[in-house]
């Protein structure tokens, strides 16, 4: 084998966010979510208001809207 193969990284490098939401409970962060499209955000808000999810359980949240839009994944 005379070349060298370039792996292929499936799911690694930047991956394009759109918005990134944390979770307050006490007035404390203690969760994030990583949104990709306006539509996530919406999920993500719908179970924030149903009672008995996960996401009822918060008392609040922040959102960042992210100019660049690139994160890093890890």
């Amino acid at each position: 084998m005379s070349g060298k193969m370039k792996p292929t990284f499936i799911g690694f490098g930047p991956t394009k966010a759109y918005a990134v939401i944390f979770w307050k409970k006490n007035d404390d962060l203690v969760a994030k979510t990583v949104c990709y499209s306006e539509q996530d955000v919406s999920e993500m808000f719908g179970k924030f208001v149903t009672p008995g999810s996960l996401y009822n359980d918060f008392d609040g949240y922040e959102i960042t809207y992210l100019k660049n839009r690139e994160v890093a994944a890890s």
